[in-house]
C-alpha cells in the first residue's frame, strides 16, 4: 500500500483485508454473515461518515464473497493458497468468521461515477455486463449473454437508435461495441410509458434469474457515493432499483452516508421532508461502519512516527477533532511537511517542543477541519477551547509537554516533588494561551519576548507557528509528499 495513499485499488483492498489493517475484519465477517443468511430480495443502507473508509469495507466483502464462489476462482486461476482464502479460513479456525453456505455473484456500482447517466437502470445494468465480461468467460453462459444483448437491443429499438446492432447468433460479450452501449444509456430516458416499464422489468427479471442459475445462488449488488450524486440521480435511482429490481435472491447494499444523502433527498422533496421515513421504503436494514477500534495497523501502514512528537500530538488530536480514516491521512500529512524541519533532529530546545510539537499541531487540525474555533483561538477570544484540548492529554509525551510549562517552584496538584507552589494543568495552559495569543501583543510598547515557566517565548517563535499553519512556511518540506 503506497504510502499516505488510501485509494481502493484491488491491490489495497486484498493487502488492507489480509492484514486487517483497519481493524475491521470482524465486521465484516459479520457482515459477509448478514448477505448469507439472505433468502428473499434485501436492500441494505450501510452507513457512514465521508471518509471513514466504507468504500474499502464494501469492496473487502466483493472481493471475499467473489473469492468464495467456485466457477470465479476456476476462471480467474484462483487456488488454494489465495491469500483472500487463507485468510478467510484462518477467521473461520479462530471462530471470528462463519463458512460461506451460499454461491454468490457481488458487483460493485460507483453511482457518482455514473451520475451523468440519464437512466440509472440502464447504467447499472451497463456496469454489471462490463464486470462480467472483465472477470468471466461468459461464452458458455449463453442465457446470460442472450438476455444481455435483449435488453440492450430493447433499449435501441425505443429509442430509435439503429447504429448499435448485437447479432443474436453466439458471440462473446467481449466483442460487444460498450463505448456504444453507454452512449446510449446516457442518451435518454427508455421508461416513459407503463408498457415499457412492464416490458423492462421482466427482462431484468430473466436476466437476473438466469445469472443466478447458471453461476451463482445469490447476486449482491453493492451500490457506492450515493450521497455525492446529483439529487434527480440519487432519488431516480433509489425509486427504480426499488422498482425494477423488487427480484428475489438479490440483495442491494447502498454504502452511503445516510445525513449527506438525506439532505440530498430534501434538495429534491423540499425541505420539510422526512428522508427518515423515506429510507423506510427502501431500506430493510440500517447497518452502521462504526470507526476502527485500533489504528495501529493502519498507522504502520502509512509510516506513523511514534518518535516523533507532532505526529503523536496529530494521532491524539485526530480523536478529540472525531476526524475520520481519511482526514486523519490528509491531516498526519499536513504535520509531517510542515513540522519535520522545526523538530526532526534531537534534542530538541523547550520552547520548540511546546510550540511547534505541541501547539501547532493542534491549530493545523483545527483550521483544516473547525475553521472558526481557529480563528477565535488565534484572535485571542477562546481560551476556554485552546485549554480542554490541551489538558488530561492520554499520551505519553504529555508529561513532558506539561513539565515544561512550569518553573523551578512550581508542582502540579497531586504530584509534589520539591517545588513549593502549587499550580493546576489548566491554569498553566491558560496563562499559556495569553502568551502566545493575540499576537499583536507583540507590537504594543516593543515586547518581543515573554516568559512561561522556563520558557522563553519570543515574536519571532509565534509568528512562525502561525506561518506553519499556512504550510508555505520557509521550513515547509514539500518533498515529505514524495515518501
Amino acid at each position: 500500500m503506497d504510502y499516505f495513499t488510501i485509494k481502493p485499488t484491488e491491490e489495497n483492498i486484498e493487502e488492507s483485508l489480509v492484514k486487517d489493517l483497519l481493524g475491521r475484519n470482524r465486521e465484516l465477517a459479520k457482515f459477509i454473515e448478514i448477505l448469507d443468511n439472505a433468502n428473499q430480495n434485501l436492500t441494505l443502507s450501510l452507513n457512514g461518515g465521508w471518509g471513514s473508509g466504507k468504500t474499502f469495507f464494501v469492496k473487502q466483502a466483493v472481493l471475499l464473497l467473489n473469492h468464495s464462489n467456485a466457477i470465479y476462482r476456476n476462471q480467474n486461476q484462483i487456488n488454494e493458497n489465495d491469500p483472500v482464502l487463507t485468510k478467510w479460513n484462518n477467521m473461520i479456525a479462530l471462530q471470528t468468521a462463519k463458512q460461506i453456505k451460499t454461491n454468490h455473484y457481488a458487483v460493485y456500482y460507483d453511482a457518482w461515477e455514473n451520475d451523468n447517466s440519464l437512466d440509472p437502470v440502464l447504467s447499472v445494468l451497463y456496469q454489471i455486463t462490463l464486470q462480467l465480461c472483465n472477470k468471466y468467460e461468459l461464452d458458455q453462459y449463453k442465457n446470460v449473454q442472450k438476455l444481455i444483448e435483449e435488453i440492450i437491443d430493447y433499449g435501441a429499438k425505443e429509442e430509435g437508435i439503429s447504429d448499435i446492432n448485437i447479432p443474436t447468433t453466439k458471440i462473446s460479450l467481449k466483442k460487444i461495441p460498450f463505448a456504444a452501449i453507454k452512449k446510449l444509456f446516457e442518451h435518454s430516458n427508455i421508461v416513459e410509458s407503463e408498457e415499457n416499464r412492464v416490458t423492462l422489468k421482466n427482462k431484468i427479471k430473466e436476466f437476473f434469474d438466469s445469472l443466478r442459475i447458471e453461476r451463482s445462488d445469490r447476486i449482491e449488488i453493492f451500490i457506492d457515493e450515493l450521497d455525492r450524486c446529483r439529487p434527480t440521480f440519487a432519488v431516480s435511482l433509489l425509486e427504480r432499483i426499488k422498482h425494477y429490481f423488487d427480484i428475489d435472491n438479490i440483495t442491494f447494499v447502498f454504502s452511503t452516508n445516510l445525513i449527506e444523502l438525506g439532505k440530498t433527498i430534501e434538495c429534491y422533496y423540499g425541505s420539510g421532508f422526512s428522508y427518515t421515513r423515506y429510507f423506510d421504503k427502501f431500506f430493510d436494514l440500517r447497518l452502521e461502519l462504526n470507526k476502527p477500534k485500533s489504528l495501529d495497523s493502519f498507522l504502520n501502514t502509512i509510516q506513523y512516527n511514534r518518535h516523533f512528537a507532532a505526529e503523536v500530538y496529530c494521532i491524539y488530536f485526530s480523536e478529540k477533532l472525531g476526524l475520520e480514516l481519511r482526514e486523519i491521512v490528509n491531516y498526519l500529512k499536513t504535520v509531517r511537511i510542515t513540522l519535520t524541519q522545526y523538530i526532526g533532529g534531537i534534542g530538541i530546545r523547550d520552547d520548540y517542543y511546546v510550540v511547534f510539537g505541541v501547539i501547532t499541531p493542534l491549530l493545523i487540525g483545527l483550521k483544516m477541519f473547525n475553521l472558526p474555533v481557529f480563528n477565535s483561538i488565534i484572535d485571542g477570544s477562546n481560551e476556554e477551547t485552546f485549554a480542554k484540548y490541551l489538558s488530561s492529554m492520554n499520551v505519553s509525551e504529555a508529561s513532558a509537554f506539561y513539565d515544561k510549562l512550569l518553573n523551578n517552584s512550581e508542582y502540579y496538584v497531586g504530584n509534589h516533588k520539591t517545588g513549593s507552589i502549587e499550580v493546576t494543568h489548566e491554569s498553566k495552559l491558560r496563562e499559556l494561551y495569553r502568551i502566545l495569543f493575540p499576537i499583536t501583543q507583540y507590537n504594543a510598547n516593543g515586547l518581543k519576548t515573554k516568559r512561561l515557566g522556563n520558557l522563553s517565548i519570543t515574536y519571532e517563535i509565534v509568528n512562525e507557528m502561525l506561518s506553519a499553519c499556512t504550510l508555505l512556511s520557509g521550513y515547509s518540506m514539500i518533498e515529505q509528499m514524495k515518501k
